[in-house]
């Protein structure tokens, strides 16, 4: 049974739209590891040496393509070459959630989760993807835009409620 944390973002999209979400996550993840709420980035950097440090095993996520990216950045500059990084899984909770889509990750994230505790528990293998990260400069992620794609998610995220509606 590996060690686990959950990293929650609650600007996400669907995390921000929906207040009770945060609570019930954590029944299911109840005391079986860590929660690191992440309001902003200093939050994230602390979360990411937390599980550096406490030698997490399991990484979930609750965030979509953009809170991946800061994650990502931060385990890849925090981790360095001396620490192997901890499997990550994608608790679908953004507004578009591609990279989860790029796996065919299907479910809710309490489903998602639930399962991942659950087999954490009985010990039963997980399903593995390996993807490459992109690296520009320090950052990293699964994918990159520009011009019409970066200008397009410039005026999507500048929306006072941006949605898939």
């Amino acid at each position: 049974m590996g060690k686990i944390a959950v990293i929650y973002n609650p600007n996400a999209g669907k995390n921000k739209r929906s207040p009770g979400r945060e609570k019930r996550l954590m029944r299911i993840f109840g005391k079986r590891g860590e929660w690191f709420r992440t309001d902003d980035r200093d939050a994230l950097n602390e979360a990411v040496r937390c599980c550096r440090d406490g030698g997490y095993e399991i990484v979930a996520i609750s965030g979509g393509d953009g809170t991946l990216h800061q994650v990502f950045s931060a385990m890849v500059n925090t981790y360095g070459d001396g620490h192997p990084l901890p499997k990550v899984a994608f608790l679908r909770s953004g507004t578009m959630n591609t990279a989860a889509k790029s796996i065919r990750l299907k479910g809710s994230a309490f489903k998602t989760l639930q399962t991942i505790v659950d087999r954490n528990e009985d010990c039963k293998p997980f399903k593995i993807f390996r993807q490459p990260l992109i690296r520009v400069n320090d950052y990293y992620g699964f994918m990159a835009g520009a011009g019409v794609v970066a200008y397009f998610l410039e005026a999507y995220y500048s929306a006072k409620n941006p949605g898939p509606v």
